[in-house]
């Protein structure tokens, strides 16, 4: 039976999360999850700091081995939100990872979980996939199994969190509570309706209040995704799928939101309960954990021996495995004219 370990890492603005995996012939099962706060090394989808990502890198490895009882994690898959724009970034992170080789998609993060996760059938008619991070929100078009527009902007569901800690002086674990458990994508006109903060009757704020605060930086976030896309693309075929994952889509009302602003029916991207077995298996299926998960279905090389440096991209992988559709395409190996 053909069995490995791989090992991957997802690089966030709020939080530095990683994986390690057993893939054999029967299935995927998630060995460990472990996570490391990012403490500013990235911003808005970019790296800051390289010195302070490695140092978290190597933390969450240990963590890995730590968990899995693997003796050296040598070779990891790592992604960002920018990771194809940040190529100096990412020379700089492989040379200061002394024992461990990164191995980096050569597609987008969201092109990598648009390729993983929705139907190929979808891929070749038209769709959207949207991954609304904390900081950073980036977007892609897909049609005819090819990338028609791309883009990351500066914005995400942390702006919101924030905007609630500065104008209600809210700490931040109080704003995100209310963000994620009361707060909703689209406005609601409940003028009479109070959540009430604690045992002072005053302390108190309007569901209406907290809603429009919420929805506002929403609609400021979101302009400039579906607006593009909206006047070059989907307008033509109105049963294209728009699709949100990141932890962002966790916010109440955001298929909604999406379907009521596109006119195009919305969905959550995340992976298929089947696709992973094991303790920590609940984990990835949590939107926030897409683009982790996408590179674990994605992996090939096993994290647990020697692999000689190939370079920035990394090239000749296997056909990518990929249980949630029909595609054999290796996202490790895109042919110059396709890149993206």
């Amino acid at each position: 039976m053909n069995e490995f370990n791989v090992a991957a890492i997802d690089l966030g603005s709020f939080k530095i999360t990683g994986a390690v995996a057993k893939k054999s012939d029967e299935g995927i099962e998630l060995l460990a999850v472990e996570e490391e706060p990012t403490s500013g090394g990235i911003i808005k989808g970019r790296i800051k700091d390289t010195d302070a990502i490695v140092l978290q890198m190597n933390r969450i490895l240990k963590k890995l081995c730590n968990v899995t009882g693997i003796k050296a994690i040598t070779s990891c898959y790592v992604v960002w939100q920018n990771h194809l724009d940040d190529t100096e970034a990412a020379k700089i992170l492989e040379k200061k990872m002394k024992t461990t080789k990164l191995i980096f998609p050569s597609v987008s993060s969201i092109g990598m979980i648009a390729q993983t996760f929705i139907p190929s059938d979808e891929r070749e008619t038209g769709c959207i996939a949207i991954d609304f991070g904390d900081t950073a929100t980036s977007y892609t078009y897909i049609e005819n199994q090819a990338t028609k527009i791309e883009k990351v902007i500066p914005g995400g569901s942390s702006n919101i969190t924030k905007d609630l800690m500065s104008i209600f002086n809210y700490d931040f674990k109080l704003a995100e509570t209310l963000k994620l458990k009361l707060g909703k994508a689209i406005y609601q006109n409940e003028p009479d309706r109070y959540i009430q903060l604690s045992k002072d009757p005053n302390n108190r704020i309007r569901h209406s209040e907290l809603s429009g605060y919420i929805s506002q930086r929403v609609d400021d976030i979101f302009k400039y995704v579906l607006a593009p896309l909206q006047k070059n693309h989907w307008n033509s075929n109105r049963s294209r799928i728009i699709y949100i994952t990141g932890g962002g889509s966790a916010l109440q009302q955001m298929e909604k939101y999406l379907n009521t602003h596109s006119g195009l029916t919305s969905k959550t991207l995340k992976p298929r309960d089947t696709a992973f077995s094991g303790d920590d298996a609940a984990k990835l299926l949590n939107p926030k954990y897409t683009a982790l998960a996408a590179l674990i279905l994605s992996a090939d090389k096993r994290c647990d021996e020697v692999i000689e440096k190939q370079g920035f991209f990394t090239r000749g992988l296997k056909k990518f495995i990929n249980k949630g559709t029909n595609t054999t395409k290796n996202i490790f190996e895109v042919p110059d004219e396709e890149k993206f």
